[in-house]
């Protein structure tokens, strides 16, 4: 008798997987969220969700060179800007500034990323768009790549850089903020903005 294929596990046991999945995660138990995620990539063959499960259980255990080779090796670096963030994200945290500039891609002021189709910069894979579907407000992925450019420019000394990267992180951070509290694009930054952020270095995995 055959032994049943690994990538025909069905569709509820799936689902629960991923459950345990971002149930491990949410209690800080990354060690086993890895060891489950890494079997649901399995099951479901690669499916970029489940992919970003494990890439994202790998960050959070500060194991950020596993993040890049995952990515790398499933061809999902570029894929949209989600993985793009995480990959940086993980560079930053090797203090690898150019490379993770070059990963984020250096957009116009007024531009989202080439070839990115979604209004927060991400184009759907397979139908998966990305972990960040809640529909309510927060912080936009284009917000959250603007901060992460000005922490690395912050980390080169390049303050200006940096100054202007923050600015529009702040300006691009609560798109639905309705009147007052707006943010005019072309208005000056605020002061509190200039002043320095101390960096923390962690030792990368």
């Amino acid at each position: 008798m055959e032994a049943e294929p690994l990538g025909c596990a069905s569709l509820p046991e799936l689902k629960k997987l991923r459950s345990i999945v971002q149930d491990c995660l949410s209690k800080h138990l990354y060690s086993s969220a890895i060891f489950f995620a890494d079997k649901l990539v399995t099951l479901s063959e690669g499916a970029p969700g489940d992919v970003y499960l494990l890439a994202e259980g790998y960050y959070m255990n500060k194991q950020y060179r596993r993040v890049l080779l995952l990515l790398r090796g499933q061809n999902l670096l570029n894929a949209n800007m989600h993985f793009r963030y995480l990959a940086a994200k993980c560079l930053a945290e090797c203090m690898e500034w150019d490379e993770c500039l070059a990963t984020l891609g250096e957009c116009g002021d007024d531009d989202t990323s080439e070839g990115d189709s979604g209004a927060d910069g991400s184009e759907s894979i397979s139908g998966w768009r990305g972990p960040f579907e809640s529909g309510g407000p927060g912080v936009s992925m284009e917000a959250a790549a603007c901060l992460l450019r000005g922490r690395v420019y912050d980390a080169l000394e390049n303050r200006a850089r940096a100054t202007h990267w923050y600015f529009l992180a702040f300006a691009r951070g609560p798109q639905q903020a309705p009147g007052r509290f707006a943010v005019p694009r072309d208005s000056a930054p605020p002061s509190w903005i200039l002043q320095p952020i101390p960096h923390v270095h962690v030792a990368c995995s």
